[in-house]
């Protein structure tokens, strides 16, 4: 059984709690965004290349490879130059990618430093020597950072237009927001953790969007197919209803996505540990809006539009319905028989389905208590009139 199919939460209800959730995380990012700003990387902000030679051969496999780049983090760690890059080659050439230094000396007398360590670290292949130095500008540059940008909106605009044609445009504006939601949460917590931004990150950022869009797109196709089936129930149950009916799928998806990257993320080393970071916090964060912001969004928009528009509520809804079947079978809606709401649910009192119904039918009862009260406030009003007039005479 579907755990969460037989639940009563409701998810909808409580939209402004989540809403307040997602605004407290984004502005203590954007706190420690302003105070500290984003720890960029060599990737983002340039610097310089070392590439040193070893007199002997240093690793003659993987695992002796392994030891030695641990050994040479550890060296430059020491000159906290904790941000470099390390390659090591055919195992006597390593390459080092080095943060940007305030002058060209500066960089030559880290360069020496660096010679020095790595002589004495490894005796048994010396000596060091160093086969070249420059300065090297950001990989990631101004002209490439423009084209991303570009990309992204590009692909914001087709996902609008493809969500508005498929379902509705408020559909398509939710998805988006949660899409913003997602990076901006994600970019807050590399400012609180002050992660390094890399190269790795870009691409993390993109994932963890069509990871998002994903789930989010499940969710909308659930509530329209709800809709079609259960067309006397309120939109805010719909929603919520599928909600519970999607959530076992999300939950076990971001599961078992989080398995591996954890695992990336505590033995992957230095040079996966940004991107891993970023992909577990996106994921989550994924997972998230697509079930607490962007369908309870549309929820929200969708009732402040009928309320501004005068539209009719579900209940004044299901009345005309009701009259209107009433007409067409030439019995007078006062017929009807009010049955209990469990009576209704096919499913249960506690199955999704059954829920549905039953909003549908206290609808319906609703509606015609209020058809009563009506009907009594109009009788009320004609007996004061015909006792006014016998008055008179």
């Amino acid at each position: 059984m579907d755990f969460f199919r037989t639940r009563r939460w409701d998810i909808v209800g409580k939209r402004w709690l989540w809403f307040g959730l997602s605004a407290l995380v984004m502005l203590t990012g954007a706190a420690f965004w302003t105070v500290r700003g984003l720890n960029f990387g060599i990737d983002f902000t340039g610097g310089g290349i070392l590439r040193y030679e070893f007199a002997g051969q240093v690793a003659r496999s993987s695992a002796e490879e392994v030891q030695v780049l641990a050994r040479v983090r550890e060296l430059l760690a020491k000159e906290k130059l904790t941000a470099a890059k390390v390659l090591l080659s055919e195992g006597t050439q390593l390459l080092l990618r080095t943060p940007q230094t305030a002058s060209d000396q500066e960089a030559a007398a880290q360069a020496e430093r660096l010679r020095a360590d790595l002589a004495k670290a490894f005796p048994e292949a010396a000596p060091v020597t160093l086969i070249g130095r420059e300065r090297v500008g950001p990989v990631i540059g101004r002209e490439l950072s423009n084209a991303a940008l570009e990309a992204l909106i590009l692909g914001m605009v087709l996902i609008l237009i493809y969500v508005t044609i498929r379902y509705e445009f408020r559909f398509a504006v939710a998805a988006i927001v949660a899409l913003f939601h997602d990076a901006f949460v994600l970019t807050s917590a590399m400012a609180i953790t002050h992660m390094e931004l890399d190269v790795t990150f870009v691409p993390a950022l993109l994932t963890v969007i069509g990871y998002s869009i994903n789930d989010t797109i499940i969710i909308f196709d659930r509530v329209r197919e709800n809709m079609r089936i259960h067309k006397r129930a309120p939109f805010k149950e719909i929603t919520n209803v599928s909600l519970l009916q999607t959530m076992r799928r999300s939950i076990n998806t971001t599961v078992s996505t989080l398995f591996p990257l954890v695992a990336l993320f505590l033995m992957g080393g230095p040079t996966v540990h940004a991107f891993s970071f970023a992909m577990i916090v996106g994921i989550v964060t994924g997972c998230y809006s697509s079930i607490f912001t962007a369908s309870p969004l549309v929820v929200l928009w969708r009732e402040i539009s009928e309320r501004r528009a005068g539209t009719p509520t579900a209940a004044s809804r299901a009345a005309d319905e009701l009259a209107r079947e009433a007409r067409e079978g030439g019995k007078a809606p006062e017929a009807d028989v009010e049955q209990p709401v469990a009576a209704t649910a096919g499913a249960g009192p506690e199955g999704t389905s059954g829920r549905l119904e039953a909003a549908a039918e206290a609808a319906e009862q609703e509606a015609r208590e209020k058809r009563r009260a009506r009907r009594k406030a109009r009788k009320t009003k004609r007996s004061g009139k015909s006792s006014k007039r016998k008055k008179r005479f």
